[in-house]
């Protein structure tokens, strides 16, 4: 996928078509089938452009919480967006907190938010929250 290579903050939405049992390093997450929201950043070498690839490969080695996630066969991405050189991670993920069911301690060990994972009912929500940020998205096909 023609990714941003700038650096910046992204959603990817997508669904989980089973529930699903997540162990990670030092937690464990029960995800239930639905529609998921995560929230991250990638201001490291690569930028956007290599950090959502690899969220989207399915063989790679586990580092980032959403990494046991995606490699599941359930895991189908639906669409993403990329804030190219912002910092605004934290910012959608308070909006998001608001309005969506949280996955608590997900995605988030960096900084002090409660999640960085949440269960949406649709995409049209995501876009509501976000419409007056700018942003370039990508729809994945799911």
């Amino acid at each position: 996928m023609n990714f941003p290579e700038s650096k910046g903050t992204y959603i990817l939405v997508f669904s989980l078509q089973k529930r699903k049992l997540i162990h990670t390093r030092n937690k464990s997450f029960m995800l239930s089938e639905g529609i998921y929201s995560y929230v991250g950043s990638a201001f490291g070498a690569g930028g956007l452009k290599s950090r959502l690839n690899r969220h989207l490969k399915k063989r790679k080695k586990k580092h980032w919480h959403l990494d046991y996630v995606s490699t599941f066969r359930s895991f189908k991405p639906l669409v993403v967006y990329c804030f190219p050189e912002e910092r605004i991670e934290c910012y959608i993920a308070d909006k998001f907190e608001k309005v969506f069911e949280s996955v608590p301690d997900f995605g988030c060990s960096d900084c002090s938010c409660k999640s960085h994972l949440f269960l949406v009912n649709s995409v049209s929500e995501v876009d509501k929250i976000i419409s007056n940020l700018p942003f370039f998205s990508f729809n994945l096909g799911g």
